[in-house]
């Protein structure tokens, strides 16, 4: 798997690459309800790690203001809606 990211998608991770699994964290959190805990997790950092070992993680508190952002463009839409 690893040898595919480095073949397919080149060794160095790019903005997009970020903003997606950035994108991607947030949506787990929120979803399955998990803690900003998880990212002190050892076991959640060596899966990251070894799914794309170019990404860093964000620490608790950039994730929290990833969630927070997340939570008012979500309001934002549903207001334009209604």
């Amino acid at each position: 798997m690893i040898r595919h990211f480095t073949a397919k998608h080149g060794a160095a991770v790019n903005q997009g690459n970020i903003h997606e699994l950035d994108g991607a964290l947030v949506n787990m959190v929120v979803k399955d309800s998990q803690p900003f805990s998880i990212m002190d997790d050892c076991g959640f950092k060596e899966l990251v790690a070894l799914l794309d070992p170019r990404y860093t993680l964000p620490s608790r508190r950039v994730l929290k203001e990833m969630v927070v952002k997340r939570y008012e463009e979500e309001k934002t839409k549903a207001k334009a809606v209604m």
